[in-house]
């Protein structure tokens, strides 16, 4: 590498981008801001899946954020799959023409539909979560960081 002409230039470039200890710090504003997007962004009718998104672990190199299953089945969507029973012999869901709650549930005293196996047809996919961590890291200005830190190294 040394005979690499601009080599030593492109070495002490590429150290710069090094985070330091208040990259810590860094990783964890980004993370918060990361949420703070998704739970804007995420398709939500009762809002109980945004209240899932949390942050998780955090190092100088990455910010975990930590959800439920189900944002990544609102994210890529799911295919056509079977329903079937796992602690009962039959699935129970509200009657045509029930009254339901918000969440879906039977209000008191209403009738319910049972069966052994649903077909369900699947759902489409509502991408939101590279959108919102695109938006975080915009907004947190890290593409105007790694260019200034880039630029101070020569």
């Amino acid at each position: 590498m040394a005979d690499l002409e601009g080599a030593e230039g492109l070495h002490r470039r590429l150290g710069a981008l090094t985070m330091d200890a208040g990259s810590t710090k860094f990783m964890r504003n980004l993370g918060i801001r990361t949420i703070a997007e998704m739970k804007r962004n995420i398709p939500r009718k009762t809002s109980s899946t945004s209240r899932t998104i949390s942050l998780g672990r955090i190092t100088q190199d990455f910010a975990e954020v930590r959800g439920s299953p189900v944002v990544i089945y609102l994210d890529e969507g799911t295919r056509q799959h079977d329903i079937h029973p796992v602690r009962k012999k039959m699935l129970r869901f509200p009657a045509k023409g029930a009254k339901v709650t918000l969440a879906g549930r039977a209000r008191a005293g209403q009738p319910h539909t049972f069966a052994k196996v649903v077909h369900h047809p699947g759902t489409r996919a509502q991408p939101f979560i590279k959108r919102s961590v695109d938006k975080a890291l915009y907004k947190s200005g890290i593409r105007v960081e790694i260019i200034n830190l880039w630029n101070k190294a020569d």
